[in-house]
């Protein structure tokens, strides 16, 4: 049988219960930093981060993102073979795209005409009613606000679909029109 040091996890003296164990950071020499390799390990990681950002702010111009012919877009060409036309890639991040604003804070929600503030506890059997019915309307109202986020979203999708099937159905006439001409040259179609 070996001996095995048993180790505290708690400072003797101090009362614990059965199967309780407190893990707590420690530090030993007064100093709280990174040792040598840990700064350097923290350094090389910023320094990276800072060629990364540079880097992409160079490039994030000539980013494109890759066509979806299934949608109807036009694949980009050079235009130089068959009397393509040129069509021009899209851009991941668009050049007269606005600059970042920050979210307006929230505003509590506006009192219904008859309704009473909360009070820090309700006294009388009136305020009881009017606190549960300011819980009611507050519930209803978050209801409410999230109905018109979903129906705002609905909106968009349509649209977004509808713009889609308009870009199909240009690009399947576009289509027709360019194999009729090819079939009978010199004709109008």
């Amino acid at each position: 049988m070996v001996f095995k040091k048993k180790v505290f996890k708690q400072k003797i003296g101090t009362k614990t219960n059965a199967g309780d164990t407190e893990d707590v950071k420690r530090f030993t020499n007064g100093h709280k930093c990174f040792t040598s390799a840990e700064a350097k390990a923290m350094n090389e990681q910023q320094h990276r981060e800072r060629v990364t950002e540079l880097m992409f702010e160079q490039k994030k111009d000539n980013l494109v993102r890759p066509r979806n012919p299934m949608t109807g877009e036009q694949t980009p060409r050079t235009g130089a073979n068959y009397n393509e036309v040129r069509v021009d890639p899209y851009p991941l991040i668009q050049k007269n795209r606005p600059t970042a604003k920050y979210p307006n804070p929230q505003k509590a929600v506006t009192l219904k005409p008859g309704m009473l503030e909360p009070k820090e506890g309700p006294r009388l059997e009136e305020d009881v009613v009017a606190h549960e019915t300011h819980k009611q309307m507050h519930r209803i109202d978050s209801i409410r606000t999230l109905q018109d986020n979903v129906e705002g979203e609905l909106l968009f999708l349509r649209k977004k679909m509808q713009d889609r099937r308009q870009k199909v159905n240009q690009s399947l006439v576009t289509n027709f029109v360019d194999t009729q001409r090819k079939i009978f040259p010199g004709q109008h179609v």
